[in-house]
């Protein structure tokens, strides 16, 4: 089983209690976000993976079977980034680096994360970012493209979002199946 991290905010009731019940749904490991620094959290849940590991965000609703159409997913893409939440319709494809965009749901491969993590060490000089443009920095930089999975395995709550006031409440799959 991929080891699977979920960063959480801990000052918000709801994603506290949605935190916890997606841990026991999923099987995963709670990384708390008690400061306000989205992209500090998704540097210490990519610490902790020594290996290939899942990243869930707090404010998800998993498909049924969740656990086991990830990992179909991940034996049939196991050296890819695999973005497992699209906002697309289309089919599974591969996407270039430099479209990478929401991590509501992601698997980063063996190493990766700690790539993705000796990366963004290097660029914290350079501008502050956030999770999804650490990870689509990393694949430009590195030339790879990332594998998109349709339909998505997790649905995106119509939840405040706690990184922009100004981000929409509707950035939801239009793939996603209970």
């Amino acid at each position: 089983m991929t080891p699977t991290f979920i960063r959480a905010v801990g000052w918000e009731p709801k994603r506290t209690a949605r935190a916890r019940a997606l841990a026991t749904e999923a099987g995963a490991e709670i990384v708390w976000d008690f400061e306000r620094k989205a992209t500090a959290t998704f540097l210490t849940a990519c610490a902790l993976a020594d290996g290939p590991s899942i990243h869930l965000e707090d404010d998800v609703a998993l498909t049924s079977r969740w656990r086991e159409k990830a990992e179909k997913c991940i034996s049939e893409h196991p050296a890819d980034v695999v973005q497992m939440f699209s906002m697309t319709a289309t089919e599974s494809h591969t996407a270039p680096g430099r479209t990478f965009l929401m991590t509501q749901c992601v698997y980063l491969p063996d190493s990766t994360a700690l790539f993705l993590w000796a990366h963004q060490m290097r660029a914290l000089g350079r501008r502050p970012q956030e999770p999804d443009l650490v990870i689509a920095d990393w694949l430009v930089n590195t030339g790879r493209d990332y594998w998109c999975s349709v339909p998505s395995l997790v649905q995106h709550e119509e939840w405040h979002s706690t990184i922009s006031p100004y981000r929409s409440l509707t950035r939801r799959s239009v793939s996603f199946e209970p």
